[in-house]
């Protein structure tokens, strides 16, 4: 699952690329190598391609602050959930906000919905998500069908808007 990361004002792409034998992440297209170096000197730490670095963290729902080489971080890590509902808004197509497997579809065409309705589950490495509808209409298409898999970015179900909004 492809994360963003921000820091700095700087956003950064972190996709976990193997758990076993060891764990290897790619950061901004480079991969590196991590493993807990466990306690030392009182501090925790973290081997990064084969270099112990000392740190200390805290985390505050989706914002970690991370204390390291004496400085003091501030890494957002935004929810996938929260960019799902973003894709969707100001649209009436509910958007694929990652690759993944169509889980369940609760609405069928015909169906009339409010906003934020759950119409379909999608799963993503092992993530189930609800998807809502963007905007109070019907249900006018569905473009997948259980057990289905699709891409980021694809639409999955198309919503006519109540006529006049």
């Amino acid at each position: 699952m492809l994360l963003s990361l921000h820091l700095a004002g700087t956003t950064h792409d972190l996709d976990i690329v193997a758990r076993q034998p060891a764990l290897l992440v790619r950061l901004d297209g480079r991969i590196h190598a991590i493993a807990d170096g466990g306690i030392r000197d009182g501090r925790r730490t973290i081997v990064v391609d084969g270099h112990a670095v000392g740190y200390a963290a805290a985390q505050d729902q989706n914002i970690v602050h991370l204390h390291l080489d004496g400085r003091t971080l501030r890494v957002e890590i935004p929810d996938p959930r929260d960019a799902a509902a973003g894709a969707m808004s100001g649209t009436n197509d509910i958007v694929a906000p990652m690759p993944g497997t169509v889980v369940g579809i609760l609405r069928q065409p015909g169906d009339v919905v409010a906003a934020g309705d759950i119409v379909l589950t999608i799963e993503s490495m092992k993530l189930q998500m609800n998807l809502g509808a963007p905007r109070a209409g019907t249900v006018a298409r569905l473009a997948v069908q259980p057990n289905a898999t699709f891409n980021k970015g694809e639409t999955l179900v198309v919503i006519a808007a109540e006529s006049g909004k």
